[in-house]
């Protein structure tokens, strides 16, 4: 009897108002430090955004810059089971 292992998404949440604290520059370093493509700076709006899902992997790397530039809870990763 096989298994089927589903792998999901991790869902991703920005805290948009922790976020609007962060300096055009901080914002890049920190969407820098993420795995590639995950998070955008949109252009017109300089906001951080989400890319299409499909990009998304957990990786603690993004958490713990958040945390390093003192802003825990920048960006909340929770992965599906």
């Amino acid at each position: 009897m096989g298994s089927n292992t589903i792998i999901s998404k991790p869902v991703v949440r920005i805290n948009e108002e922790l976020m609007e604290t962060l300096t055009l520059e901080q914002k890049k370093d920190w969407v820098s430090s993420c795995p590639p493509n995950m998070f955008q700076i949109d252009p017109h709006t300089q906001k951080v955004v989400l890319s299409p899902p499909e990009t998304y992997h957990y990786d603690s790397k993004v958490t713990r810059k958040a945390a390093s530039m003192g802003k825990p809870g920048l960006v909340e990763i929770v992965q599906k089971k």
